[in-house]
């Protein structure tokens, strides 16, 4: 098991060759809220993805072979465990490669006055590339928050 920072992400891409695999991190409890995203595209009913913390028990496995995403986040005040498997029986391959990312960070700071949206004002000759106010950070999951961003003319 490998112990990871408080804040990062972990990914990792399966070949089909590989037959058994068990792969365990965890993450500190650091902060008092986290945010998570899991993103994973399996092609097999053989691997699955599960992401624990406390009672809390999250396991991802699909056999479409379509990328699909999950955020949630943390509810209880524990350490989360992710971990990987997979165990294919004798003599079965598989042709493409299953992979996934976990990414995870304070949520603390994931709030936002939806009554009133945050104004952001462009200068002239100061361009920047246009991008969220937080980035990069991703938004927090279920937040919608409103920014305007107010630029000259001409």
């Amino acid at each position: 098991m490998k112990v990871m920072r408080s804040q990062g992400s972990l990914q990792m891409d399966v070949p089909g060759h590989c037959t058994l695999i068990y792969c365990k991190w965890q993450i500190p409890y650091t902060f008092e809220h986290s945010q998570f995203t899991s993103t994973f595209n399996f092609s097999s009913e053989f691997d699955s993805l599960t992401i624990i913390t406390g009672t809390d028990v999250r396991r991802f496995s699909t056999i479409t072979g379509k990328q699909l995403k999950r955020s949630w986040k943390r509810v209880e005040r524990t350490d989360t465990t992710v971990l990987y498997q997979r165990t294919l029986p004798e003599n079965y391959t598989l042709d493409k490669i299953a992979s996934f990312s976990v990414k995870w960070m304070g949520a603390d700071d994931c709030y936002c006055d939806e009554t009133e949206p945050r104004v952001h004002q462009a200068v002239v000759d100061e361009w920047r590339e246009l991008t969220s106010p937080a980035y990069p950070v991703p938004y927090c999951s279920d937040l919608e928050c409103v920014d305007r961003i107010v630029a000259p003319t001409g």
